[in-house]
């Protein structure tokens, strides 16, 4: 690819980023989890490699989770190598409680074995550069198919309709998220009003005599 080719390519993933970031901005999912999915989406075009850890080697689609993980996230979570073990180590969650930033799976039947993973991102933006997705329910994988690489995918109609998705979580929901913060607002308000000091006293006037 020229070097026309690969900054077109680059300002089109930035772009991307920019527009679910904007679309998925507090309070409509919490900072974690929009930085999760900006990451993943800044990603498309790497390359697909099976047991591929990092964008310069290749990913696979559980290699991308932990990547996307060890690149945004404080607490760092290092998930296990296969799809399975991953669905595995996480909260499980129905379709209704999903959120963009949670784990979706996929497996051949109800209660299958589960052979891949991506990110759930939600609804593409009406406004996004890929036409075809516009108002669609997308997630975002590292594809082992003949278009293989970091792919947005559609969630509800294509390719995928055919298999089974359940959905896992391991980042706070935004609802949580936003208790969080609120309690650990009020926590750092009485703490500094328990320590704040007491005021000083004035010191009494002293009187005053006349002598006769």
């Amino acid at each position: 690819m020229d070097s026309g080719g690969l900054m077109r390519k680059l300002f089109t993933c930035l772009l991307l980023s920019f527009l679910f970031l904007n679309l998925y901005a507090a309070p409509k999912i919490s900072p974690p989890r929009q930085k999760f999915i900006s990451c993943a989406l800044e990603l498309r075009g790497v390359p697909y490699k099976w047991g591929g850890q990092t964008p310069e080697e290749g990913l696979d689609c559980s290699g991308l989770i932990n990547y996307v993980n060890s690149q945004t996230l404080a607490d760092k979570v290092r998930f296990p190598r296969k799809a399975q073990d991953i669905y595995n180590s996480v909260i499980h969650i129905e379709k209704a409680q999903r959120e963009p930033g949670d784990l979706v799976f996929f497996s051949d039947e109800k209660n299958g074995p589960i052979f891949h993973v991506g990110i759930y991102c939600g609804v593409y933006p009406k406004n996004g550069p890929d036409e075809k997705f516009r108002g669609k329910r997308v997630f975002v994988s590292a594809l082992s198919r003949s278009d293989s690489g970091v792919k947005i995918s559609f969630m509800d109609e294509g390719y995928w309709t055919k298999y089974h998705p359940v959905y896992g979580r391991f980042l706070r929901s935004t609802k949580d998220y936003y208790k969080g913060v609120s309690e650990e607002k009020k926590a750092k308000k009485a703490k500094t009003v328990v320590n704040k000091p007491a005021p000083r006293k004035k010191p009494e006037p002293k009187l005053r005599t006349k002598a006769f």
